[in-house]
């Protein structure tokens, strides 16, 4: 997402998040991928205690399988991706408290 790159506020790029899914509530971070690609596993559950840049997932891109790091430490409310879905670029995957 071009925005991503060029918008340093933070509450402007919470906005752009909240814009994609109405799961995200203040507090909150939301996993975001990177490029169009296919979860190839999901690493966590619900409930799940994670640290910053623990992979959420596994995703097959340009032919190359890349974990997609958590944004955040804390807890895991909500996986939004299975094995095997198709994703498009800055989907949400995962929202952590």
């Amino acid at each position: 997402h071009e925005g991503f790159e060029v918008c340093p506020n933070a509450i402007m790029l919470c906005t752009d998040i909240a814009a994609r899914t109405s799961r995200i509530r203040l507090g909150q971070a939301a996993n975001i991928v990177p490029m169009v690609g296919k979860i190839v596993s999901v690493e966590v559950k619900p409930g799940d205690s994670i640290n910053e840049n623990d992979p959420i997932v596994i995703l097959e891109a340009m032919k190359m399988e890349m974990p997609v790091p958590s944004p955040a430490s804390g807890t895991v409310k909500e996986v939004l991706v299975n094995a095997g879905d198709e994703v498009e670029a800055d989907k949400v995957i995962a929202i952590i408290e």
